[in-house]
């Protein structure tokens, strides 16, 4: 397995696995937030960086990791993370996360957040065994 960061040649892969996304969220919140012209837009953007989990030459996976402002602290917040259903628990998700980790402490920012769907169940086990804690339930 190998996770890089993404450059804009691998905007076809991005969306790829984003329109992949947006099907699996679909089956979990019937929300249309669907939107290829956000992933163009944010490979532009020096505060977000797309990582892809390779197996082989094959795309198994990516995740976005922004830098923003969070309650007057800059940290790191995690806009989307997925791996394909085949390859779900093998760990890709996982060592995505620790190459954001990475970036993050290169930069210097100690923390992270993330959001999740209530009843995305496998993303919250998964990230609740990485450390994560509920901070705030979005009771809508």
């Amino acid at each position: 397995m190998k996770i890089r960061k993404a450059t804009k040649k691998d905007l076809k892969v991005l969306l790829k696995l984003r329109k992949l996304l947006h099907q699996y969220e679909k089956t979990i919140d019937k929300k249309d937030i669907y939107n290829l012209g956000e992933v163009e837009r944010d490979l532009n953007k020096e505060n977000i960086i797309f990582f892809i989990a390779y197996i082989g030459c094959k795309p198994v996976g990516y995740c976005k990791l922004k830098i923003k402002e969070i309650n007057d602290k800059i940290m790191g917040h995690v806009g989307a993370d997925f791996v394909l259903e085949e390859f779900r628990g093998k760990g890709i998700g996982r060592k995505m996360m620790e190459e954001m980790i990475k970036e993050l402490r290169k930069r210097k920012i100690n923390g992270i957040s993330l959001e999740l769907y209530r009843n995305n169940k496998l993303s919250y086990i998964a990230h609740k065994k990485m450390g994560f804690k509920k901070a705030k339930h979005d009771k809508n």
